[in-house]
């Protein structure tokens, strides 16, 4: 499936599935999962608007959208507070260095003690917040290629070689066993 992918400035739950349809959550009767999020944190910024104290999560995030397969990318990202509570601190520990995480992310009815209809965000860990080394995939990676068909490791192909000063005639060394010794006869330099 070729989902699309869009790129935005930060990834928050009204920028990946805008508002909760409260009546239909209420007729659904249960759990509804939203989307799955993740990614590496390398950092936390903190801060207020009018709407009270705010902590976003700074490095590469991704998100899938599970009603449609949309793929939403950003390099600052908003949690919902359990997740939030969850991962930040293993990121404040980690000290700016990458931590990886993943959420499914979901909503589930609640009525208030008035009576009103409302949801609360349901949090499913995918992958545990835990610091990563930013290199060990790519060097997995390295070390499990294939070596190219007929190739040879060069110093299989490799052969020991004396350089005539004189002539810059090429010859193949004398091999010397691996088990010989050699000292030198000869006087050193006063």
């Amino acid at each position: 499936m070729n989902a699309k992918m869009q790129l935005v400035s930060k990834l928050s739950l009204k920028q990946i599935i805008g508002k909760v349809d409260v009546k239909a959550l209420h007729a659904a009767d249960g759990e509804v999962e939203l989307f799955n999020i993740g990614g590496t944190a390398t950092g936390i910024k903190t801060g207020n608007t009018t709407f009270g104290e705010f902590t976003a999560f700074l490095g590469q995030f991704a998100a899938v959208r599970l009603t449609d397969g949309m793929v939403f990318r950003a390099g600052q990202l908003f949690l919902p507070t359990v997740a939030e509570n969850f991962v930040k601190p293993t990121v404040e520990a980690a000290a700016g260095q990458p931590v990886e995480f993943g959420f499914i992310i979901g909503v589930k009815p609640l009525t208030k003690p008035s009576g009103e209809l409302s949801y609360e965000y349901t949090v499913k860990p995918i992958v545990a917040p835990d610091t990563v080394d930013p290199l060990a995939d790519m060097l997995a990676k390295l070390q499990s290629a294939p070596r190219l068909i007929g190739s040879t490791s060069v110093a299989e192909e490799v052969k020991p070689e004396t350089v005539d000063a004189d002539t810059g005639e090429i010859t193949p060394a004398e091999e010397v066993p691996a088990t010989e010794h050699h000292e030198g006869k000869g006087k050193r330099g006063k």
